[in-house]
């Protein structure tokens, strides 16, 4: 077996602690990307399958070991963290407002007919 230094102690918990902490800000994501209009609840629980996937994904990337178990440990608070975001999602959802292109807007005023 191999003998654990403290700069290497040090450095495994700093990784795991820091990935993991990143981790847990996907509520804080996805809420403001609900409030921008840019996902919603409806969509972000379309693709629950996809979001399982990529948690499991990340999971086995954060997870020190190999065994599923501790895969299992890091992936279950995911997995409620994204179903949680989903229903903060549908509570502060707000749709864009549709924007008018029309040519007005994009004529500067120095080219603008002033007869009218």
């Amino acid at each position: 077996a191999q003998e654990w230094t403290i700069d290497r102690y040090i450095g495994f918990v700093t990784r795991i602690v820091f990935w993991i902490g990143v981790a847990f800000e996907m509520p804080l994501v996805i809420a403001f990307l609900a409030r921008a209009g840019i996902v919603s609840g409806q969509q972000l629980l379309g693709f629950w399958r996809h979001a399982i996937v990529i948690i499991a994904i990340v999971a086995a990337a954060i997870t020190p070991t190999v065994d599923p178990v501790n895969m299992t440990l890091v992936m279950a608070p995911l997995l409620v963290l994204y179903f949680g975001s989903v229903a903060i999602a549908f509570a502060i959802y707000k749709p864009r407002a549709p924007r008018d292109f029309s040519t007005e807007d994009f004529i500067p005023d120095e080219y603008k007919d002033h007869d009218e």
